[in-house]
């Protein structure tokens, strides 16, 4: 990853948080959660799928914040996972 290209993936994944928050309302929460942070190749089988550690790296992520919003909310929550299938992990 060059700077540039850092730059331009941080900005697009600041507007994904603002877009989470101006969706959320007082009975709707969207989640966004960073799977951008501590990613490497070495978790991926090819040039799309992850491998097994990259899909428990993905999964880790996804129970963490369930867990934690689920935990300080009375809300019930509704969970909508994007591009979910790149979570299958390795297939032969």
């Amino acid at each position: 990853m060059t700077s540039s290209l850092t730059n331009k993936v941080n900005d697009f994944n600041s507007q994904i948080v603002f877009i989470a928050n101006s969706l959320t309302t007082n009975t709707f929460k969207i989640i966004a959660l960073d799977m951008n942070t501590n990613f490497n190749e070495s978790y991926l089988a090819d040039d799309v799928h992850y491998n097994e550690a990259g899909a428990k790296f993905i999964a880790d992520i996804y129970f963490d914040g369930i867990q934690s919003e689920y935990a300080s909310s009375s809300k019930s929550i509704n969970i909508l996972p994007l591009g979910a299938s790149r979570l299958e992990g390795n297939r032969p």
